[in-house]
């Protein structure tokens, strides 16, 4: 039996899509915390194995996922070849309570265009349709990035919303033969035209 009350749930998926998700709740990546997850307030503790996950223009095969309820936030574990490591989902996500994601290991590709508007931004990617207002805080860590076979080792990010957009608070790779550090911003004018 569970430890504590409320609803635990465990099993085995063949997929999961996070865009079919959030047809069915009503959500997007401007909520925050539990509302982001659209997970009802009985649920204590999920873990299941999916065979091929769908979210944020990637797929992610034989992931597996740990949820569970904290006081304040959500524990998140994720597990598979592609993509391991922890993130802390407040149940309400701001500037002072940021998504904290320290992962392992990220491999992410560049979204195929389709023509349609992005589900959300994909790192080195833009879109006039998205608004960056919609951004949540993040403060993001791994210990390895690749994106499009493209590797970054000790990578950190630190995402702060703004009125008119997010900012990039600050960015660093600290690998052993490439560093760099960035910011900037990305933002929504008047007319509703957007520069960075």
């Amino acid at each position: 039996l569970p430890a504590k009350p409320g609803l635990s749930i465990s099993g085995k998926l063949n997929t999961f899509d996070t865009r079919a998700w959030r047809k069915i709740t009503g959500t997007d990546i401007s909520n925050s915390g539990a509302e982001l997850l659209h997970l009802p307030a009985l649920l204590q503790h999920v873990d299941l194995q999916v065979e091929h996950f769908s979210g944020f223009g990637q797929t992610f095969n034989g992931l597996h996922l740990l949820l569970e309820k904290q006081p304040q936030s959500w524990q998140i574990e994720l597990a598979s070849a592609a993509i391991g490591g922890r993130i802390d989902l407040p149940f309400t996500v701001d500037a002072q309570h940021p998504i904290v994601a320290d992962m392992d290991h990220v491999m992410v590709q560049r979204e195929a265009s389709s023509g349609k508007a992005a589900e959300s931004p994909v790192p080195g990617t833009r879109s006039e349709n998205f608004d960056p207002r919609r951004i949540p805080a993040v403060n993001f860590s791994s210990k390895l990035l690749e994106f499009s076979g493209v590797s970054l080792s000790h990578v950190r990010a630190v995402l702060t919303p703004r009125p008119d957009g997010i900012s990039l608070a600050s960015f660093s790779v600290d690998g052993q033969s490439f560093k760099t550090t960035a910011s900037g911003n990305w933002v929504i004018n008047p007319d509703g035209s957007q520069h960075s």
